[in-house]
Formats: structure tokens, sequence, C-alpha cells
């Protein structure tokens, strides 16, 4: 793994307005996310946050696109967030702008079922008459796991389109031993995930 470089996505930053989630667009640039976010830790204004990256725009290259939640009631125009590589104890920050005016649709509910590893979400969507919209179900991590494969990582989360004219999208996710996901509205799919709604945590 190279030195580990981790920049925020500059695109996309809204802030959060029912005080569950804090999300934002983010690329990690030195790391292989479903093994070696383990040996991370992140933080967004010094509460300990949870990544998820799904979308791989470089393997060779360690760069990897998608978000970072962290639990905060509240956030001002401007949040800090550091990325650490836990073995060699080195860090970087960056301020993260916060823009309201990217909130267009709203989560209205969310029930889930769980089957084994698997669990079945069933969001309600307020799109805000935004069109081009995704649902998002992402692993919280505060505490990364370390998946056996690349793809097991890309299957503890799931991103669906919202239907013409729907207000309920259906998402499955292999969990297995998670219990808590961040839910929430994106546009940008598939190249990024800019966040579109507040984040709902949600316990499965």
């Amino acid at each position: 793994m190279p030195w580990p470089f981790l920049p925020p996505n500059p695109d996309t930053f809204p802030a959060p307005h029912d005080g569950e989630l804090f999300v934002f667009s983010l690329t990690l640039t030195g790391m292989r996310p479903y093994d070696e976010q383990a040996d991370h830790s992140f933080l967004v204004d010094q509460a300990t946050a949870s990544v998820y990256m799904p979308i791989v725009e470089s393997p060779t290259a360690y760069k990897y696109r998608g978000i970072c939640m962290a639990a905060l009631p509240r956030v001002g125009t401007t949040a800090t967030y550091k990325g650490t590589y836990v073995p060699l104890g080195k860090s970087n920050t960056h301020d993260v702008a916060v823009d309201a005016r990217q909130l267009t649709g709203g989560i209205t509910s969310v029930a889930v079922q769980r089957s084994g590893s698997k669990a079945i979400f069933t969001v309600g969507v307020d799109t805000g008459g935004t069109s081009g919209l995704s649902v998002v179900a992402a692993p919280y991590m505060p505490t990364a796991l370390r998946f056996a494969s690349e793809s097991a990582y890309m299957a503890a989360g799931d991103i669906e389109a919202v239907p013409t004219a729907s207000t309920t999208v259906k998402l499955t996710v292999t969990a297995g031993s998670l219990t808590h996901y961040g839910v929430f509205l994106a546009s940008g799919l598939p190249s990024s995930i800019n966040p579109r709604s507040a984040g709902r945590l949600v316990k499965i």
C-alpha cells in the first residue's frame, strides 16, 4: 500500500438537517478499502466517522470514491475531516465546505427486514421534484471491518435508482455482522456519490 493520501472530493458537501448523519462525498487515494480500511481511523469535527468507498476509479493507483458519514447533531460552515493510517500514526486533515443548497430531497421512512446475512430496506423518499436520484444504503462502520474480498465489501451496501413517479425504493445488502447503516439520497452515480439529503442512521 502506498502512503495514504486521503483528500475529500470538493464537489458536494451538503449539511445535515435532521441531526442524525452528516454525509459528504469523498475520494480516497492510497488504500484498498475492503481490507486496508481497517488500518485507518477517520474523524469529522473530532467525532468518529465511517467511510464507504464502493466506486473503483483506479485500482492500480488505489483511488476510490464514496462517502464519509459522521453522527453529528450540527455542523458549521466548514467541518474538519481527518484520516489516520494507524500503524504509522500518520494523518492528514482537510476542511470540508458545507453547502445546504445541495439538499434537494429527503428520506421519509425506512423499514428493514433481516433474513440471515441479508437485509432488505424499504425506503420512502421525497425527491423534491429532482430527477436522477438514487437511494444509498451504506454500512456505518466507525470501526472498519476487514472483508474477505472486494466483492464482499461492495455487497455490504447497495445503491438503487429512484423509479420515475415512485416514492418507495427497495435495497438489498449482505449485512453479515453489521448492525447500523446510513441511508440517504444521492446523485452523480455511477461515477460519484453526491449526497442530496440528510443521512438517516438505521439500526438493523
